[in-house]
């Protein structure tokens, strides 16, 4: 869990948003990778944050992590597409990442 510093509000924008990732993201690469070195795939941690705590192996939650992200995307391309936006790209991860290294 983080706290993040004041103002609250800062973290919501897109600029906001983007630094969080910025962060987080390496980290996550080097939790998975660090669990695959270690074999530690079916290994579980507890999730404090549900009342009560549930046991979750690493692997189901990086897996997790990465299909819900793709949720969000289809969510986006959905948006875009209804505002009319030009272009928008099909949306897959690898899709998202070739289109990244073009802007």
């Amino acid at each position: 869990m983080r706290t993040l510093p004041e103002p609250a509000g800062q973290w919501l924008t897109l600029g906001g948003l983007e630094r969080r990732l910025d962060t987080v993201a390496p980290q996550l690469g080097e939790l998975a990778r660090r669990v695959q070195a270690e074999g530690r795939w079916d290994d579980c941690w507890t999730n404090s944050l549900n009342d009560p705590p549930n046991h979750l192996t690493y692997g189901g939650t990086l897996v997790h992590v990465l299909t819900h992200s793709m949720h969000h995307r289809a969510q986006l391309i959905h948006m875009l597409k209804r505002l009319g936006v030009p272009d928008v790209i099909e949306g897959d991860a690898l899709s998202w990442e070739e289109a990244q290294r073009t802007v």
